[in-house]
């Protein structure tokens, strides 16, 4: 019989704890692996809605130092916080043996995988939950990323990528890139969004008011259809292609259907957002809903998941958006086509297509034989199941 190997103890660093895709990621593995008897830390800054959840846990370090956003101005921070992931890796590896560093986002990703190597950590992952640069940063910039990229890679143990667009493009960057790396899939907690099928017919709601304020029940009927989007509000995001053709199928459609569409998240260009909003009288058919815990319970009252956004890894949102099955329509970008096969559950649009976009949101809302086909399509989706996604890194981690 061979000798068991011993469970490492495994340290995940991440910049901070918002509503993200790589955050709930990163927290559904800590709690997955402590659900499986393995010990685990979790090195953040306090930023973020789910530094409270996150603080529940044993072997939590919030640094106040430790800020997602890089400053030239807060560079006394930056080293701060570098010398105490150094020192708190440091004491972690005296206390456990056998210990695996995992960081993810991309200043995380640079900072906790260099103290790492400074702690004299030797196991490292990184996960790539979407590319840190991009053809819409100025090309200095980009190089800046890709060359700091490299040399990192260099004590890097093992990578993992959600999608395989992004496998695609590191392996032609990083030496050695094939032979250490792996695809996982970015799961959510599926339990709370699984829906066999979507039943057509009025749903009951709570909370939302659809022209007006949240906090009663109202009907949706079947002249009502709520689209929905989940999305922090960056530029790349690029919600206003979204509330553009949102406006022309709601014109198209007014006194036929009943549209309205929800976004939940929020970010700096909330102000710009609510300033676009008034000026297109669409006060009471969009709503900004701010950050929400309970998507699931969002999801249950919307007809159609959109984006419109130019930049992603493999958001989550598309994935909780098939487990609720709902229907999808997006631009092509990142890992997105990975999920969504366009005419079977969903529609993909290429970038900044707004009127195609907008003829395919229209076909949407108005054909909902079609619609109800998207839903129901039978997705292969089991790789995105949190325990499938804990169980493959589990394994990973042990065999490094």
């Amino acid at each position: 019989m061979g000798v068991e190997r011993k469970k490492p103890h495994v340290v995940h660093i991440i910049t901070r704890l918002d509503l993200g895709g790589a955050q709930k990621v990163c927290l559904l593995l800590v709690e997955g692996i402590k659900k499986e008897g393995g010990g685990v830390s979790l090195i953040s800054g306090t930023q973020g809605e789910l530094a409270g959840i996150a603080s529940k846990f044993d072997s939590v370090y919030l640094l106040e130092s430790f800020r997602h956003k890089i400053s030239l101005r807060n560079i006394l921070l930056e080293f701060k916080a570098f010398f105490q992931i150094i020192l708190l890796l440091r004491a972690l590896k005296q206390k456990h043996k056998n210990i695996v560093v995992h960081t993810h986002t991309p200043k995380a990703g640079i900072i906790g995988r260099v103290a790492a190597f400074f702690a004299g950590v030797r196991k490292i992952v990184h996960t790539v939950h979407g590319l840190s640069f991009n053809s819409y940063q100025p090309w200095f910039l980009r190089f800046a990323i890709k060359t700091v990229e490299w040399f990192v890679s260099l004590i890097t143990t093992h990578f993992i990528c959600v999608s395989k667009l992004d496998y695609e493009v590191c392996k032609k960057l990083y030496p050695r890139f094939v032979k250490k790396s792996s695809i996982i899939r970015p799961a959510v907690d599926w339990k709370l969004f699984f829906k066999p099928a979507k039943k057509a017919g009025k749903i009951q709601i709570e909370g939302i008011n659809y022209g007006e304020a949240a906090g009663v029940y109202e009907e949706k009927t079947k002249n009502q259809i709520v689209i929905g989007c989940i999305s922090c509000f960056k530029p790349l995001k690029n919600l206003i292609d979204l509330f553009e053709s949102f406006r022309e199928v709601e014109f198209k459609l007014r006194g036929k259907i009943d549209i309205f569409l929800q976004v939940a998240g929020d970010g700096k260009l909330r102000s710009l957002y609510e300033e676009w909003i008034r000026k297109n009288n669409l006060k009471e058919k969009i709503t900004l809903l701010g950050w929400q815990h309970d998507v699931a319970n969002l999801m249950n009252n919307w007809d159609i998941f959109a984006m419109t956004s130019l930049k992603e890894g493999l958001p989550c949102g598309v994935v909780e958006a098939r487990f609720a099955k709902l229907p999808v329509i997006s631009y092509d970008v990142g890992g997105i086509a990975e999920i969504i096969q366009h005419g079977k559950n969903g529609l993909l649009i290429k970038p900044h297509d707004v009127s195609s976009f907008t003829k395919s949101l229209t076909l949407l809302v108005e054909d909902k034989n079609f619609r109800q086909r998207l839903s129901n399509y039978s997705d292969e989706i089991s790789d995105y199941q949190n325990e499938v996604m804990c169980k493959k890194h589990i394994n990973l981690y042990s065999e490094l």
